[in-house]
């Protein structure tokens, strides 16, 4: 029996002592005051470091990998410089996450398990900061930076939140870094030339196969999204001894889409966009077309963006939802500030300028405090032939509190720029004829212009030597198809088309030689029917009357070729001809044919929808199917901002106005056209 303590048996320590003989049991109760000793050392030594808060609100968050973060801080603590970034990392290990399904917004995961403080300790952290400290003494373009720039440009191991795949720099510097890691004398162009080339020849600059370990970005997959070659890029780059950011636009000016891409600082602290893999600083664009407002993605957060200028409860749009996220617009291009009175709800500390985005979608792509006292917005960062719309947000729900407006450079103001306004006129209302959902790209006019001098020929023998010039193009043919008329017909075995000299591309994207179908040819089929512009287009009904020759069985077998496939977008243009060949002699008296263009104008049979812009956002004007080639709306206000969706087909639309066209309609006007 166990001893009796105050009228109570003890019954069990003695039965334990018999169980594991007082010998066995000495030595476990020394190993547990051991454990508990070590442990009140431990927690005393983390107590005695002095931590910043945001360090302490991290450890907080950390939940079971508390211990493994503060063993780094331990590691680290006689060291006041590694101590230092060891804090910058912890303290902003919050923001950053991944969870393995790909590129997600912050917004989207910000609470989940996936948070980096619940995910890496010392055996990856300690490491990546030494590592990274030997960066800064080594490479002669980051022993300049200073700490703050070191923290930001070299120490992260991460380009930005939400990529899926995150490796120490020490990792990727053994993989890499006897391919691309920076020396004395090297230049950023030779470093990120030698990354270009070993990232895309990888077996053939280094002898290893292709099977190496994808999970270090397995050196290396092609075909990868921006998303994947800039962060990939940035995080290699930095590893090897540069300070490399990643930038990126979340809306084009004319296209839908985003980019991301990076940038590199220099040696006298200037920074050089480009595209990794593919091209060097300083080379050029590194966004593939004109871009709206541009961001940087920083590691540590940046305090005066959205994410921490909101009011309590205020909405923020997925874009600046994000606590690292810094505009640079007016780092990289040219800005302009516009004002706006505000009179909407105080509750708001922010509004945005919005950019348009096809299938409707708004995207706000800049932000302003709003000053109560003054009642008014100062926007900083806006670039000039942009068309932006001023909104903000009750709950989640977009509104407009302004016009949309384009700013345009003009050099005789005082402020070096004019602000055009789209006003709704309610009391000027038209009818309108539309026959595109998208300005015609100067890429595709100079096709159309670089057709100028081509002929149509006939000819009775096979090597064209006793060919007759038909017709010639004179003025370059509109994006659509249209008949030209031959003058004095006659009967021939061989039908041609060809370039012009100076352009030798044949760049029809359909061609159709037709007869009338009253001379009984067999090798015949039903024409593709010409363009119908307007209401009243004199060609319309007028198209039984002829036929298309074939120099195949059927038109099926003749559809290979993109001459013949209906697609506006392909043409033979490897070619400086295209040949209809007979069986025999047969007289063709129009040419059907339609430039190779980018396929945006309105298509018969397909649906679309017109919207107008007002204070609550698109409102409809109805959805109608086409007919022809145009679609007809009455009833239009002049100045409004208009766009025309098509359900059917294409992702190319734009804004646009309309116009007095002087013949009892209104035509459109679109607001800004592309670059190229």
């Amino acid at each position: 029996m166990g001893r009796k303590r105050n009228g109570v048996v003890n019954r069990t320590v003695e039965p334990l002592r018999e169980r594991c003989g007082s010998r066995a049991f000495v030595p476990f109760c020394c190993r547990m005051k051991k454990i508990v000793l070590l442990w009140g050392v431990i927690l005393g030594c983390c107590a005695c470091m002095e931590l910043p808060t945001d360090v302490e609100e991290a450890l907080a968050l950390a939940g079971g990998n508390r211990r493994e973060l503060e063993a780094v801080l331990r590691y680290y603590r006689q060291d006041s410089l590694k101590f230092r970034a060891a804090c910058f990392l912890i303290a902003n290990m919050r923001w950053h996450y991944s969870d393995g399904s790909g590129y997600r917004l912050y917004s989207e995961v910000k609470d989940s398990d996936s948070c980096d403080l619940r995910r890496f300790g010392r055996h990856f952290l300690i490491p990546h900061i030494d590592h990274a400290f030997d960066m800064w003494k080594n490479s002669p373009y980051a022993v300049g930076l200073s700490f703050n720039e070191f923290c930001e440009y070299i120490l992260p191991y991460r380009s930005f939140a939400g990529y899926p795949d995150c490796f120490s720099g020490k990792n990727l510097y053994d993989l890499f870094g006897k391919y691309v890691s920076v020396g004395w004398g090297d230049s950023l162009t030779d470093c990120i030339a030698r990354y270009n080339h070993v990232k895309t020849d990888f077996p053939g600059v280094t002898g290893e196969s292709l099977a190496l370990d994808s999970s270090l970005y397995g050196p290396f997959f092609l075909g990868q999204e921006c998303t994947d070659v800039a962060a990939i890029g940035c995080q290699i780059l930095r590893a090897c001894g540069l300070p490399v950011m990643v930038e990126f636009c979340d809306a084009y000016r004319d296209f839908p889409g985003r980019h991301f891409y990076c940038t590199v600082r220099d040696d006298q602290g200037q920074w050089w966009p480009f595209n990794p893999e593919i091209s060097l600083p300083g080379e050029g664009k590194s966004v593939p077309v004109a871009p709206m407002n541009l961001y940087r993605q920083y590691f540590g957060a940046q305090r005066d963006n959205p994410f921490f200028l909101k009011a309590v409860d205020e909405y923020v749009p997925p874009l600046f939802d994000n606590p690292c996220l810094r505009e640079v617009t007016g780092e990289c291009m040219g800005v302009c500030q516009v004002t706006f009175t505000w009179g909407e709800p105080v509750k708001n500390r922010l509004v945005y300028l919005a950019a348009f985005q096809a299938r409707g979608g708004m995207a706000p792509v800049t932000w302003a405090e709003v000053d109560t006292l003054n009642g008014r917005a100062v926007f900083t960062q806006v670039m000039p032939d942009r068309l932006y719309f001023p909104v903000y947000y009750e709950g989640k729900r977009m509104r407009a509190f302004g016009e949309p407006f384009v700013v345009v450079r003009d050099s005789l103001t005082p402020e070096g720029f004019i602000i055009q306004v789209y006003r709704t006129d309610t009391t000027c209302r038209m009818p309108v004829v539309l026959t595109r959902k998208f300005p015609r790209k100067p890429a595709m006019i100079r096709l159309a212009e670089r057709l100028v001098g081509g002929v149509f020929v006939g000819a009775n023998r096979e090597d064209f030597s006793d060919a007759r010039v038909l017709y010639t193009l004179t003025e370059p043919p509109a994006p659509c198809l249209q008949d030209v008329v031959i003058r004095h017909p006659d009967a021939f075995r061989y039908y041609r088309f060809i370039a012009p000299s100076a352009w030798p591309q044949a760049n029809l994207a359909m061609l159709e030689f037709l007869a009338r179908r009253d001379r009984g040819y067999t090798n015949v089929a039903d024409p593709t029917p010409v363009a119908v512009l307007s209401p009243g287009d004199t060609l319309s009904g007028k198209e039984e009357r002829w036929v298309k020759l074939l120099d195949a069985s059927s038109w099926e077998e003749m559809k290979w070729k993109p001459e013949y496939d209906g697609n506006m977008l392909t043409a033979p243009s490897a070619f400086a001809t295209i040949t209809l060949r007979l069986a025999e002699p047969q007289v063709v008296e129009r040419i059907r044919f339609a430039p190779q263009n980018a396929d945006n104008g309105i298509r018969r049979g397909d649906l679309y929808e017109l919207f107008g812009w007002e204070k609550q956002g698109w409102h409809s004007y109805g959805r109608k199917r086409a007919q022809y080639e145009f679609l007809l709306y009455n009833h239009i206000p002049a100045g409004e901002v208009l766009w025309l969706r098509n359900y059917s087909e294409g992702r190319e639309e734009l804004p646009f106005i309309v116009e007095p066209a002087g013949n009892g309609f209104a035509q459109s006007k679109f607001i800004r056209l592309p670059d190229k």
